[in-house]
Parts: C-alpha cells; structure tokens; sequence
C-alpha cells in the first residue's frame, strides 16, 4: 500500500515530537508518510520545491507563510488553540491525541467523497537519475550509495545501471549474463509480457540489498538501446507496483535515452568536480540540457560538487550547486578500496540527500536554512508494510 503525504507544523518542538511519535505507534503512522516543521520559512521551501502535500496540518502562521504554494488538491486543516472561526477547517492543538487523529481521519474521508484514509494518494515510485557530462568523477558511486542507503531504510528500491561499460562488475564480482538482453527483446517483441519477464530476469543483489539487472555481457546493448525501449523498460519496473525507489544510473553523452530517462524522472542529479576540464564540460552540457528539457527540467536538476573547493574562472559565473560530496582519497589509485560503503562522511552526505531530495524531512529542510539548533525534532518517519 502506497502512503500519502501528510504535512504537521508547529512551532512547539516539543508538540511536534509527542504527536510524531504518537502517530508512528498507530495505524494511522501506517497510511500517511509525515514530514513535521516547526519554522515557517522551512514549510515555504518544501512546498516551493515541489515536494509532495496531500493533507496538511499546520497553525495558522505556517499557512499564512505558504500562501499559495499550497496544491490546490490538498486538504488543509488549521491547528488553533481555540476555533475562533467556524467557516474553516479548525482542530484543536491541545485535545487528546487520538481524537485529533479521528477528526483529522474524518476531514480526509469527507474530503475524498467518503473514501477512507486508506485509499490516500498513491501515485508511483520516485524515478532519480544520476548524471555527469565527465566520466569517473563518482556518478555510479553516488548511484550505489543512493540505492543501497534506501534499501537499509526499508525501502523497496530498482537500482537500473544503463552504461555502456557497467562498473559495478568490477565492484561486486558480478557475473555477466544475458538476462538485461532478453528483457530488451521481451519489451519489444513480448510487451504483454514484459511484467512476467520483468520477475524472471531481475536479480536481488546481496550487497545493494535491492534489485538490479545483471551487468550484460556485451556494451552493444547499450550502443543499441532506444529512447522508446528505455522508456518502456522504466515503465514496466515503475507499474510494477513493487518499488518505492528507481535510481538510474545514465552514461555520460545525451542520446534519446538520456532524454526518456530524464523526461520520466523527478529528479536528476548532475555530479562535477572543480576541474578546468571537468568543469567545461558541465557547461557544455547543462547548455545542451537547457535546450533539450527547457525550464522545467531545471526545476528537477540539483548540481553536487565533488569536493569543498570552489574554483574561480574569471568571466564565468559560479555554477549553482546544491550540495558537496566529499572526496574520499582511498577510493582513487592503485590501492583504492573496491566497494566504497566504508567512508561515514560519504554515507552521511547521501544520507542528507535522501531526507532532502527524495523522502524529504522537515529537519533536513531546516537545517539548510540555517535552523537546525532551533529546531531539532522527529521529523518524517516512513513505514514498509
């Protein structure tokens, strides 16, 4: 069962932990996903980035804040002290817990025509690609450690390698195979069967703890593949029903597959490093990328630095980044360490993505906004049923 996106906001931290931890022990934790604010400025910038809100519970600060950011779709409940206003949808902060819960229940089912809270928005899983116009500078590092840190959260996660020359062989001691062949031939000569075929050639990969095709035993698979096949192999793994989480690993040259990846993906994450050619590279392809996906995609597009240093290029304005991945020294030369799950700094970092980008969390948010200390909290909890 899918969960919808429930919104709680408060100031009072305190408040906020009681009624997160409340839900989580009831079946109510079970239905809804929550993601809990105690400033207003960081519920502003969940709802200006486009994150999800099905069903908000918030005090009227919060809302006034929000504005019109609220989804028109979402059903929208004031947490007062005391209803001062019977045309509004009002409950009261400080009442017994499980009586907010029923009425916050029965404003949903109203608001639905008379469905239940357990037919809450649904929707598919999250699609993530992971993107560098420079090869080997950690896109499929990144990639692996987003897949394998959602898998240990529970999640149920499709970890798609669509390179020309997989990496992850080398890595894991995967052997090749030709499951990845016949499921391309399957989509394009079996398309009423592709679900079938999709259960017989996926792998459950003992590392990654997440499914994943084998590496290929021959990169004219790739050379070969079309925009159409890549798009109905994503779409035969997302309708699936089975996964929360698709991250696709993308090689390093735009093609029609490149574009029905980005094109069916929330998220895109583009890695560079401050190089002078990596760097003129990124560039080059965030120009070709502009005029492929136009503004919208740059709405889905989050830049990460590969290490802290910024490189000033006279007459060239800094790149916009959203976040810096550290550099790991043993996973470079001949002693480099052959399954990078060992480095705390790295898995922190895309643990912070993961809060922020993909299953975002009130606290993650406000600490980018400089509030952490103020505002320490339980925040987002997500249940695998």
């Amino acid at each position: 069962m899918k969960q919808g996106h429930l919104i709680i906001a408060a100031r009072e931290q305190d408040y906020i932990q009681r009624l997160s931890s409340y839900m989580r022990d009831v079946e109510f934790g079970t239905i809804w996903q929550v993601t809990a604010f105690t400033h207003p400025p960081a519920l502003k910038q969940y709802l200006k980035n486009g994150y999800p809100a099905d069903l908000v519970l918030a005090q009227p600060v919060f809302l006034e804040e929000a504005g019109e950011l609220l989804p028109p779709s979402a059903v929208v409940a004031e947490l007062v002290r005391q209803r001062v206003d019977e045309g509004r949808q009002q409950l009261l902060q400080f009442q017994p817990l499980p009586e907010l819960l029923r009425q916050l229940t029965q404003l949903h089912r109203e608001a639905a025509g008379g469905a239940t809270l357990s037919a809450a928005p649904s929707g598919g899983p999250q699609i993530v690609a992971v993107y560098s116009a420079a090869a080997g500078i950690g896109k499929t590092t990144l990639a692996l450690h987003l897949a394998r840190a959602a898998a240990l959260r529970r999640k149920k996660v499709f970890y798609l390698n669509l390179e020309q020359w997989p990496g992850t062989a080398g890595l894991f001691g995967d052997p090749p195979d030709d499951s990845f062949s016949r499921m391309l031939y399957a989509l394009q000569a079996q398309p009423d069967q592709a679900a079938e075929r999709l259960r017989e050639h996926r792998k459950s990969h003992p590392t990654l703890h997440c499914d994943v095709f084998a590496p290929p035993q021959s990169a004219g698979e790739r050379r070969a593949l079309s925009g159409a096949v890549a798009a109905a192999l994503l779409e035969t793994i997302a309708s699936s029903g089975e996964y929360e989480l698709i991250i696709v690993d993308l090689d390093s040259w735009m093609d029609e597959v490149y574009d029905a990846v980005v094109g069916a993906s929330g998220r895109l994450l583009w890695l560079y490093a401050e190089d002078a050619v990596v760097r003129g590279k990124t560039q080059y392809g965030l120009d070709e990328a502009r005029k492929r996906g136009g503004s919208e995609l740059l709405q889905r597009l989050r830049l990460l630095r590969i290490g802290e240093s910024e490189l000033a290029v006279p007459g060239q304005t800094p790149l916009e980044t959203y976040g810096i991945l550290p550099v790991v020294p043993q996973w470079h030369g001949p002693q480099s360490t052959p399954v990078p799950f060992a480095s705390p700094q790295y898995r922190q970092a895309v643990e912070r993505l993961l809060d922020e980008l993909i299953w975002p969390q009130g606290e993650a948010i406000e600490e980018r906004l400089g509030r952490h200390d103020e505002a320490r909290m339980e925040t987002a909890y997500s249940r695998v049923h």
